[in-house]
Parts: structure tokens; sequence; C-alpha cells
């Protein structure tokens, strides 16, 4: 067989593996491939579902937000709700439907509020309100087709729950195409289809490739589904089984060109390789030309290299020698020590420069002298060193060597016997000089012996333990200390068992000591400092902070004694609590903070008034807490306490929220630490101001009224007049208040009441009371009389006692009472004709009223008579019991009973009113519980509810009991809630019974047509009907509200009531608790 045809199997057979690799490798990257486009469609798949679960989240969200307004319990603000829903309709585009447990639905904000709206439709497969209603939770429903929209629907439904139990359901509706436009923006790969399903598996939306069929086009391979997490859906996505397998069939393809491609190249390669092998082995055989290229092949070309590379061997070799001799000399020539090399008679041949220069010598006269030259001869250890070196070969110690000056040195020596090339013995000898190295040892003695003495007089215990735990040093202070000497502890274990006597402490101990010493070890450091409680010998017990040093296997232990320390700062702490504990119970604020403007202290007092956490006051500076111009004077303050040391000043301190508040602050630098420091308080001064401002508005005031009086006013002190009004001036026939300011009360007063004055004002500066007003006569500047009215009022001005005094001229009022004299005989004549003029007109009225209850007595009871007559008898003929009626005849006698219930009430009504109006109204007050009344009321107009389609809510407390009289709380509830099913066409009438400590509120509220203001003001008149526009007027007799606000008056409450067109009315029933005129 060729060397040709070996090398093409030989090829054949190391590629045949290769293409079973590739084999596989296609196969494995074919698989990857689909994972990768699985991981991507899975990716794809969990997107777009947290999509759609983030969109119907937030919606369920702002759902339960709606749910949980306070405006929901009440049906009068179910309107301004319709109005916070149509702000979700605005947020989320989607339209928002309140609606009851019974699927009817309150409002949707599709339409406007109060519009007749249909029941909520009850869609196939999982509706959302059916699930709410179940489970109580908020519930996402499948499609439906909207009965308002015209379109499909997706709804998302929230409980509304009160007492625990669902009252009602919030819902969103939105339309599928938002899913389908969402869909539609999401880049797919060609060919692939993405849908969202509802729970019955009907499509929400689809994103599908032209003429895609689902139910052919793809198979369960090629098909990825995941659920939604809050909702009964699932978002699919679905690879046609032609794009699936598209990977697989392109791979096996390209398999397939490769082998065949690498098989024709192995053949070819296998023959062209055989080739060229057999040419290089043929030119082994032929003699190689000088500058001929060795062949391409590797190993044919070492061959041949072999031949020329065992030529230059002994080349290389001998000059490595050469370098080899030149290193050694170098280090000769540089070595740092002396080196010679001497004969075996002690000749030197040889000394390096190091060596000229320690001796003292040049290489001549080295090489005169020889090794008895520069050698002690006297030093007792030459001659072992010479016979150690004769017997072995070598010597190493330290001799004494002598310099060219004669001095002796120690030296450390090297010795050694060899043979040179040509085989003489010769000597090497290298010598340290250690004159150097003596003096540090000396030295380090020295340091030693100091340490030694310093670690015996250390101020700290201190103690030295060798690797086997003995305590091989400790110093006196230990031992005054601890009081423990070498006997007591000699190892760590007589220390472990003595210093720390309870095992669980003396085992916490001996790990965090051991802890430290092992990290110390580890990291190269010092020994970790900790505290430890040490027990001393006498039984005292130290707290003691141990560290140290470890020194090989060995370790210094250093002991801090803490106990005074700790003591010490026991007693600060108790005093910086103290302080703390008065700063934070000062009634204003406290800061302190350096020149910095940086706070160092403050108390609690201050973070409550600015509303700033003790991290924000920190970063702040006092500035902060001030805006426009008094920022400005509190810098100049605080400038001006680091300079003078002390300062004031009045600002509004800004709280976080904005609150301004008017402080006193103070400030005073101390030194802390060598620092300069300010230190103050801040007084709210709220009050102060604002007494402040009161007693300037007072002042003003007063001022403006002494000025513009009427009346004099005066002051004097020590018999004369220190101040006087203008009027008082005036008064006195003086042109200004200098003139009369000093005169001397006597010059004032009349001569015939001087005395009596003078008495009355030093009784009253005594303390006392009731003698003033009096009247007096006062002289005028020119000695006319006045008569006076005086009020006198002692007081304190400028520092002394005084006596104010108002005076007021009374001399019109004199001349006036003594013509009232002449007019008062005359007026009681005239009084007492006419008294008797009144008491028989008196004598009349009350036969006039006795006649009108007579009359209304009677007319009520012929009047009620036959009116009861025609209503049985009518009711009898509607029943049929007298025999068929037409449906004309039925309306005809339904209008004659109406009318006739509606005069009977009338006639009850106006013999209410005069009852009342006379003062003869019965009451049966009695103690009765107010729920049972008020449900019969509900049950009484249960049938006007339904025919209208209202609700009626009621809420109040279990038990209700109130002292009153039952009949007519019912009859004013019985007007008041008739009152609100006539006037409400839509919606709920809602009764709440509320309790206080001595009353009780019923208030009965609609959603009907509402009262104008106008209205309002004479809805409680008699015989007052309001008419509603666009509304046929109802029926009544106009006394309802009139006689339901009198008897709430005559059982001690009253009726309020509030309305507003077009949202509905409220009335109240306010009556105490008890009825205040007690039992009748």
């Amino acid at each position: 067989m060729s060397l040709r045809s070996l090398l093409a199997r030989l090829i054949l057979l190391c590629v045949g593996p290769l293409v079973l690799l590739a084999i596989f490798l296609s196969v494995k990257s074919v698989a990857d491939k689909q994972a990768e486009r699985d991981i991507e469609a899975a990716n794809l798949l969990k997107s777009f579902a947290a999509l759609v679960d983030q969109h119907l989240d937030s919606r369920i969200s702002a759902l339960q937000m709606l749910a949980a307004s306070p405006m929901l319990d009440d049906p009068l603000r179910w309107n301004d709700l319709y109005k916070e829903a149509q702000g979700f309709h605005q947020g989320f585009g989607s339209h928002v439907i309140l609606a009851d447990t019974e699927m009817r639905m309150l409002f949707n904000t599709r339409v406007p509020f109060g519009d007749k709206l249909p029941m909520l439709p009850r869609p196939k497969g999982h509706a959302a309100v059916t699930t709410v209603l179940e489970t109580g939770k908020p519930a996402v429903g499948d499609v439906f087709f909207g009965p308002i929209a015209k379109e499909p629907l997706v709804a998302i439904a929230v409980p509304v729950k009160r007492a625990g139990k669902t009252a009602f359901l919030f819902l969103t509706i939105f339309e599928t195409r938002r899913f389908q436009d969402r869909l539609d923006n999401i880049a797919l790969p060609p060919g692939w289809s993405l849908a969202l399903l509802d729970g019955k598996k009907e499509a929400i939306a689809r994103h599908d490739p032209p003429d895609y069929n689902p139910e052919t086009d793809a198979d369960s391979s090629g098909r990825f589904l995941l659920r939604s997490a809050i909702s009964p859906w699932s978002v699919v996505l679905e690879i046609p089984r032609v794009i699936y397998r598209k990977p697989l069939i392109d791979a096996a393809a390209a398999l397939a060109i490769a082998i065949l491609g690498v098989t024709l190249i192995s053949l070819l390669g296998g023959m062209l390789t055989g080739r060229r092998l057999g040419r290089a082995v043929a030119s082994l055989a032929k003699t190689q030309e000088p500058g001929a290229r060795f062949s391409n092949i590797n190993e044919i070309s070492l061959v041949r290299r072999l031949l020329y590379d065992s030529a230059d061997k002994q080349k290389r070799f001998e000059n490595y020698l050469r370098e080899s001799e030149e290193r050694y000399r170098s280090f000769f020539e540089q070595s740092i020590d002396a080196v010679f090399l001497t004969a075996p008679d002690g000749g030197i041949l040889e000394a390096n420069p190091e060596a000229c220069r320690v001796f003292g010598y040049t290489m001549e006269e080295l090489r005169q002298l020889g090794r008895d030259g520069v050698v002690d001869l006297t030093d007792p250890r030459l001659m072992p060193a010479l016979e150690e070196r004769a017997r072995t070969g070598r010597f190493r110690g330290e001799l004494n060597f002598l310099r060219k000056d004669g001095a002796s040195f120690p030296g450390e020596i090297s010795s050694s016997v060899f043979k040179d090339a040509d085989g003489n013995l010769k000597t090497s000898m290298i010598i340290r000089d250690m004159t150097e190295r003596r003096r540090q040892e000396e030295a380090r003695a020295e340091i030693e012996n100091r340490l030694r003495r310093f670690l015996e007089m250390a101020p700290l215990p201190i103690f030295h333990v060798d690797k086997d735990g003995s305590i091989i040093f400790r110093n006196e202070r230990f031992i005054r200390v601890f009081g423990y000497t070498h006997d007591d502890v000699p190892t760590l274990t007589e220390w472990w068992s003595c210093a720390y006597p309870d095992p669980d402490y003396r085992r916490w101990v001996k790990e965090t000591w051991n802890d430290a010493l092992r990290r110390a070890a580890e990291e190269g450091k010092d020994i970790e400092p900790h505290e430890y409680m040490v027990t001393c010998k006498s039984g005292e017990q130290r707290t003691v902070e141990i560290s140290g040093i470890i020194l090989g296997e060995d370790f210094f232990g250093t002991f801090i004694d803490l106990t005074e320390r700790k003591q010490a700062e026991a007693t600060v702490r108790k005093e910086r609590d103290f302080s703390s504990m008065v700063i934070d119970s000062l009634p204003g604020i406290f800061y302190m903070y350096d020149e910095n403007r940086r706070f160092l202290r403050w108390n609690k007092n201050f973070e409550q008034v600015s509303g700033y956490t003790g991290a924000e006051i920190a970063v702040m500076s006092p500035l902060d807490f001030f805006v426009g111009e008094e920022r400005n004077i509190l810098e100049a303050r605080i400038s001006e306490v680091f300079i003078k040391g002390v300062s004031e000043v009045e600002a509004e301190f800004v709280a976080k929220d904005g609150t301004r508040t008017p402080f006193y602050f103070t400030g005073l630098t101390i030194k802390i630490d060598g620092r300069p420091c300010l230190i103050g308080v801040g007084i709210d001064v709220s009050d102060r101001r604002r007494t402040r401002n009161a007693l300037q508005e007072s002042e003003a005031r007063y001022r403006a009224l002494l000025e513009t009086a009427p009346v004099g006013i005066a002051v004097h002190a020590e018999g004369k007049i220190v101040f006087a009004n203008p009027f008082g001036a005036h008064l006195l026939g003086a042109t200004s208040k200098e003139q009369i300011a000093g005169k001397p009360i006597q010059q004032i007063i009349h001569p015939d009441g001087i005395k009596q004055a003078q008495d009355r004002i030093l009784r009253m500066l005594a303390g006392e009371k009731g003698l003033y007003p009096s009247e007096d006569v006062y002289l005028r500047l020119d000695g006319s009389p006045i008569n006076v009215e005086v009020m006198a009022t002692p007081l304190i001005y400028q520092g002394k006692p005084a006596v104010q005094v108002i005076v007021a001229d009374i001399t019109q009022r004199k001349r006036t009472e003594e013509e009232l004299g002449k007019y008062r005989d005359h007026l009681e004549d005239l009084v007492r004709e006419r008294t008797k003029e009144l008491e028989q007109a008196n004598l009349r009225l009350q036969e006039l009223d006795r006649l009108k209850s007579m009359f209304i007595a009677s007319m009520s009871h012929e009047l009620r008579t036959p009116l009861n007559s025609i209503i049985g008898f009518t009711g009898i003929i509607l029943m049929g019991m007298s025999g068929p009626i037409s449906d004309v005849q039925r309306k005809q006698l339904g209008m004659v009973k109406n009318s006739a219930n509606h005069l009977l009430a009338l006639i009850n009504d106006v013999i209410d009113v005069s009852k009342i109006e006379a003062g003869k109204a019965d009451l049966g007050i009695e103690v009765f519980d107010l729920r049972p009344l008020i449900l019969e009321v509900k049950e009484s107009f249960a049938v006007a509810l339904s025919s209208k389609g209202l609700s009626l809510k009621f809420q109040a407390d279990e038990e209700l009991h109130v002292t009153s009289d039952r009949r007519r709380v019912n009859q004013i509830l019985v007007n008041l809630v008739g009152n609100a099913v006539k006037f409400t066409e839509a919606g709920s009438v809602a009764v709440f019974v509320t309790k206080s400590e001595r009353r009780v509120e019923i208030s009965v509220s609609d959603t009907g047509v509402g009262m104008t203001e106008k209205d309002m003001e004479r809805l409680f008149e008699a015989f007052s009907r309001i008419h509603i526009q666009s509304r046929p007027m109802v029926e009544g007799t106009g006394l309802g509200l009139y006689l339901s606000r009198r008897i709430a008056a005559l059982l001690g409450g009253e009726i309020t009531a509030k309305s507003e067109p077009g949202k509905g009315s409220k009335f109240t029933l306010s009556l105490p608790l008890v009825y205040p005129g007690g039992k009748s």
C-alpha cells in the first residue's frame, strides 16, 4: 500500500467522528433554536398576560376606592358619587355602574344621572356580578353584548361592603376592542398568532396572520397558553405548524450538504497530503545544498535540524562557561562583604574592593601582609577555627580582625578550601564587619532593659503568656490591681477560674478572647479590645478593657481599668438623662447650635411645634424656620449673640406645614469643647401677642371714647385734677383740658356738697362699695352752678391712688323730671280708665273662644259622622258587595272616597290646630322604643313605595327609648315620610336616627324634586302648599307641616328642613329624650 493511500484512509477515519459530531451539533442547534423560540413565546405570553392583569388590577383598585367612599352611605350624595365615577371614566376611559344586589342599575356614567336604567344583563358563562355576590370579592366576567353600548363588553365588579355584607356593586364596563387595539400594536414574529380568551374560551381579542385557521394550521406542540392571575381569562399564543418545523427542515438540508462537502474535501486533502509527504521523506536521502530551505513538514525539518544543532552545542557550552566566570567575577567585585582568595600558606592571592575598604589597605599591601596581617593572632578562637577548616574543609564563625590603623573589630567569617582548574588548593574567606551589628545589639539590649523597666512601672496591668499558657511575666500594677501573684495564677487555667468564677460568664469570656486571639493571628493585627468583668482576689469586681499584641507564639495582654470611668459615665449618663428630661419638659422649644448654624441639641417640643423629625432638624439651619424680613432679623440677632453674648427677639416660627406661630426667642453664648455655641429657648407668645393687640385696641378705643364721649371724664389724685377729657373741660366752662388741669376739687364741687364728696372719696378708697352714682352740684369756671350725676371708680394713676369720675350734665333731666311729675298723675287716671275697658273686652273674648270651641266640637262631630258613612258605603260598593259596577263607576266612586278621606283628614287637622292654639291639646306621655314605631311607619308606606319603585332605608341603634307622646311622634313621622314618598319619583327615602346625650334626631331625606329658597320661606305656614313646576298639583290640606311643627314644639322639640331643587329634601325632627313637662 502506498503512503498516499494510507494517508487518504487515515484522513477519512479521522474525519468520520467529526462528521458525527457535526450531526449531533446540528440536531442540538435545532433543539436550542426551538427552545429559544419557546422561551420567546413564553416571555411574549407572560408580558401580554401581565399587561392584561395590570389593566384589570388598576381598575379594580380604583373601583375599591369608590366603594370605600362615605358618599355611598347617603343617597342624597349619590349625584356627587356619580361625578366621582365620571372622573374614573375620564382616567380609565371606561364607564362605571352602581347597582344593588338585586341587579338593578342605580346609575350608569354612560347616561345622565337619574335616567331610567334597565336591569343588569346576565351573560352566559362566568359573570362578574354573580361571582361577587357569591364570593364577596372583586371579579372579572366573560364577554357579553351590552344592551346600551350595542357592542361586545367585559365587566369588572367590586362589592361594596357595609357591616360585613355586600350592600351594593360597583361595575366598570369597557369594550373588548380596547384589548384588540393593544393586541394589534404588539410586534409578533411573522406568522405567529396571539389571542385573549375569556372563561368560555371565546375570543376577546385576536391577532392572526392572513389566511390563518387555528383549527387546522397549528397543533399542540406550537400552542402556548397562560391563565390570568386575577380573572378567568387566558392568553393563547399559536405558531403555525409550517413555521414551527421550518428550522428542523433547514438544518437537515444544511447538514446533508455539509457532510457531502466535508467528505469530498477529505478525499482531496488525503491525496494531496500523501503526495507532498512522499517528496519530503525522499529529500532526507539527498544532500542539503548550502543556503537551501528546509522542508515545510515539521518532523522532517526537525531531523535535519538535529544535524546542525549538534555542531553548535560545544560553542554554546563555552559561551556559558565564559558568562559564568563573568557572573562570579561580578559577585566578587560587587560583594558587600570582604572576600579573600588565599594560598594554603596564608598568602593573599586576591581581595575584592570591599576588603580593601574594610581593612584600609591597598591590594598590593594585602598581598604583602598575608592572612596573618589582617587576623588578630591573639584571638583564642583562631587556632580552633583553623583546625576545624583543616579537618572539614570549611569554617563558619566569629573572629577578631585588625585594620590598617591597628584597630580591632569583630567579624563574621565564612571560609572554605577548594581546588582550582589546575588542581591547586586555595582558600576563600568571606568576612563581614560586625561592628555596627554589635552596636545595634547593645542598643536593642538597652531598649529591652528599659522596656522591661517600663513594663514593671507601667500604670496598666500587663502580663506575658507563652505558647503553653504559662504567665511568664506580670508587672507590679497587675498584682496591685487584681491581687493575684505567680503562686495564685501561674497559668491561664488558674486565671480563668479565679478571675471569672461564674461558669457561664467564664465560658463567654474564653470564647470571646480566643476568637479575638485567632483573628489577630490570621489578620496580623493587634488583639481586639473587649470589656470584661474581672473578679479580684479580694472579691471585688472591676470592669476592665483587655487587649494585647501577638509576639510569635506568645502574647502580651494589657488591662485598662474602666471601673472608675464606668462609674463616672453612669453619673454623667444620669446627669444627661436628667438634663434631657428637664429640657424636654420645658414649656417652650429648646435649641442649641454652633457658629456654623448646625443644630447640636433640641427638645421634643421643638419637633412637635416644627413638624420636622429629628433627622430633618439635624441637617437644617435655624434660619430655615423663618421667612421674609424676619429671617434677616434673626440672622442679625444670632450674630449679636456670638458677638455680645446675649440677645432676644420676637418672630414668627414657620412649621413644616406652613403654620406660623409667634415666639419669643432668647439666645446666650456658651462654650462646649472650647467652641462657642448658642443656647436658648423659644416661648409661644400667641396669647401674649393677642393680649397685647387686644390691649392696644382697647387702649385706642378707650382713648377715642375719652375724646368723643358726650360725658365728662376726669381723674383726680391727692385732691387735684390730673386729667380731663374735652367734654369734661367744656362741661366746666373751659376751652381746653389744660385750663382745669391741676385745679383742686374744692374749687369744682359746690361748697354745700364738698364735705359729703370728700367723705365718699375716702370711703371708696378704703374699699367701701355702693357709694355711686350720686348727684352733685359743680361750679363752672365762671362760678355758675351745674347739676351733674357722678360715677366714680378708684384706680392707680401713674403709680398713685386716684379716682376716675364720669360726670353727666343732668340739668335738662332735672327740668324734665319736674314736667314728668305733672304728667304722672294725669297718666295714672287714664290707665285706670283703660284697665276697666280691657277687662270688659277680655271677658267678651273668653266667651267668643268658648263658643268657637263648642262650634268646632259640634261641627267636627256633625261632619265626621256622615263622612265616615260615605267612606264606609263607598268602600262596600267598590268591594262589589252591593253588586257589580262598571269601570267608569269604579273610577268615580274612587274619586268620591279619596275626596271624603281628604276632607276627613282636613277636619282632624283643623281640630288639632284648634286644640293646640287653645292650649287644650292632650298629650299621652309614656316611655317607648322608637325603632318599632319607625318600622310601623315604614310598613304603612310599603304599598306606596313599591308602586313607585322606591326603597326606604332605615338606620338606628338597637334600642332607643324616649319619654314622649307616641301617637303624636307617629303623626309627625307619617307626615314627613308621606311627603318624601309623595314628592319622590325615583331613588329612595332614608330615615336615620342619631342620639346625643339629651336629645334624639330623626332625619327623613329623599331624592325627590326638592324646593327653592322662596318655597322654603312659607313651608311651615298653615294652608300653604308648594307647587312644583312641570308637576301636577299634589293633593293635601296644607296643614301637615304646620301641624307637625306645632306638635314638635309642644313636645319640647323642633323640625328643620334643608332642600335643593332637583336633589331632594331633608327634614329633621329633634326631640328631647325625656319630655320636659313631665307625664300628663
